[in-house]
């Protein structure tokens, strides 16, 4: 969490159903231009080795290293090494805006803030010291890209527009600029307007998000526009934060009921008289279990007519590993859901200001 006030981003899907002008144009430039970013993106991990090489930051980091360790950390002073200068910055964005002048200068910065953000944060994979200086002292390599990089997007650098429809109940429209073109000599960005495919109850949740966010009730965070190689569609993936919602003083007096349901697997009653369904309706629980007991009767029948030299012995017969492992996902399962339950069910006890909590046991068959 950044601040009180605030959660984690958090991320909202849509499919791009239509755009303005030829579809196999405009998503054509598109893959031109997730192309280009993927160059910038190994351009900008290219140039800062380059540059660190050529000042000899391996030389000057190892050094205050081993002062810390004869002298101290307060006599060595601080570290003689710059992550990222300012210098180094510009140098890579010149280089950048001209090796992919089809790239919106915005997006351009919207891709080196962001891997510059990752490398101050980064932290190496072994040892205390930070990722960057891991790298430097070649105990590890810097990343590359080889697939298509996200095409990034906000509102400052790209210009982003969130538009409701027309009609309720009808699509949202989406309008950035991340590409550009020559004209006259003079660049001119294109002005990419998507509509998104808001129909039907699977995305009403969607659909209730993003309008909190073109409203400004959810704070609109740095977002991307992906292609789905498996699906074949291209997917806007809206970020956004939520405002941490104020949660009153818990009453020892005020009582939240929890109980089991046969329509449903938990039912919470809550001192203002409302009632939340922790854990959802539960129908994704059947086809979980369904699914590893098929996989485990199946490897039974196969065991069954097998010929001995392939069953084995002891620990070593076969099916003992993959049945451990499906008994294992079962309980991983398990544990997972009920977790989220659990913490579905303080949450909301906490925003209603409920000091107690009381579990109704059920009697009888259905208690087992």
């Amino acid at each position: 969490m950044k601040n009180d006030k605030l959660t984690k981003t958090r991320v909202s899907s849509f499919e791009v159903t239509k755009v303005d002008g030829d579809w196999k144009e405009v998503t054509g430039r598109w893959h031109k231009t997730a192309d280009a970013c993927r160059g910038v993106a190994n351009l900008f991990w290219q140039s800062w080795v380059a540059w660190h090489f050529s000042n000899d930051s391996h030389g000057k980091l190892k050094a205050w290293l081993n002062a810390r360790e004869t002298v101290g950390t307060k006599a060595a002073g601080k570290c003689p090494v710059d992550a990222y200068p300012a210098v180094l910055s510009k140098q890579t964005y010149a280089a950048a805006s001209a090796r992919f002048p089809e790239l919106a200068k915005g997006e351009i910065v919207l891709i080196l803030n962001r891997l510059s953000q990752g490398l101050k944060s980064r932290k190496a994979a072994k040892g205390s010291l930070p990722g960057w200086s891991a790298i430097l002292l070649h105990h590890e390599s810097h990343p590359s890209f080889t697939r298509s990089f996200p095409i990034l997007f906000d509102r400052g650098n790209t210009s982003t527009t969130i538009e409701p429809p027309a009609e309720r109940g009808g699509n949202w429209f989406v309008s950035l600029r991340v590409s550009r073109r020559e004209e006259n000599g003079k660049g001119t960005t294109y002005h990419d307007r998507m509509e998104l495919w808001c129909k039907g109850k699977k995305v009403a949740s969607q659909v209730a998000i993003l309008q909190r966010i073109a409203t400004g009730e959810y704070k609109f965070m740095g977002s991307q526009l992906v292609y789905s190689r498996g699906k074949g569609k291209w997917f806007l993936m809206l970020c956004y934060e939520m405002p941490r919602a104020e949660h009153k003083e818990l009453d020892a007096d005020k009582l939240a009921v929890l109980r089991a349901r046969d329509d449903r697997p938990w039912e919470l009653l809550l001192p203002d008289g409302s009632i939340r369904s922790p854990g959802g309706h539960g129908r994704y629980v059947g086809p979980v279990r369904r699914q590893l007991l098929m996989q485990r009767w199946n490897r039974q029948a196969n065991y069954r007519n097998a010929g001995s030299a392939n069953k084995g012995h002891g620990r070593t017969r076969a099916g003992a590993g993959p049945q451990w492992k499906l008994q294992q996902q079962w309980k991983n399962f398990v544990k997972r859901v009920n977790s989220g339950v659990v913490r579905e069910v303080l949450d909301a006890c906490v925003a209603a200001g409920a000091g107690t909590l009381i579990y109704e046991q059920p009697d009888g068959e259905f208690r087992d």
